[in-house]
């Protein structure tokens, strides 16, 4: 039998290229996390998915959570990229330039509303709140971890961008 009978079967794997491509897609995260508001965006799952884990929320749940949080960051990505061919297009004043740049941060705006609505409808009733206020009475060291985290959040949120190429 001739290896075109096999169709995928028989095509040869290139791992070079696969691994190639995800270590891009890494440096394209890692550009991205110059900007401020992926980092907020960032910040914001953790505290959000620690808080799921201490409501006692269900995997579905969580679940839900986290496809909130990738189409959140996703979309950022995505606005980081139209920001910076808009760049690159040009540096001077134009208004369709102004638009793109406004609809692609409308698009994080309306995913992140929509993902806090997701938020408050899983942990807006007494159960999960219950829950969160008794395991931070009873556990001092989730208290310990939960201030011990805030600084290191402050500083990872709002540190210095850096421009320029990433390595």
């Amino acid at each position: 039998m001739c290896c075109h009978q096999w169709g995928w079967f028989a095509m040869r794997i290139d791992v070079k290229g696969l691994r190639h491509s995800f270590r891009w897609a890494a440096r394209g995260v890692c550009i991205a996390l110059r900007e401020r508001n992926f980092r907020i965006h960032l910040t914001a799952a953790c505290y959000v998915t620690a808080a799921g884990f201490l409501a006692d929320l269900s995997h579905a749940e969580i679940a839900v959570l986290c496809l909130c949080f990738g189409l959140v960051t996703a979309v950022e990505l995505i606005n980081t990229a139209i920001e910076t061919l808009c760049d690159r297009i040009t540096k001077q004043y134009d208004p369709l330039i102004r638009d793109a740049k406004d609809v692609a941060a409308g698009a994080v705006l309306m995913t992140a509303l929509f993902s806090t609505a997701v938020a408050l409808v899983l942990f807006a009733h007494p159960a999960p709140i219950r829950a969160i206020l008794t395991k931070l009475t009873q556990h001092i060291w989730i208290d310990a971890l939960l201030l011990a985290s805030i600084p290191v959040a402050v500083a990872f949120v709002f540190a210095v961008e850096q421009k320029g190429e990433p390595k």
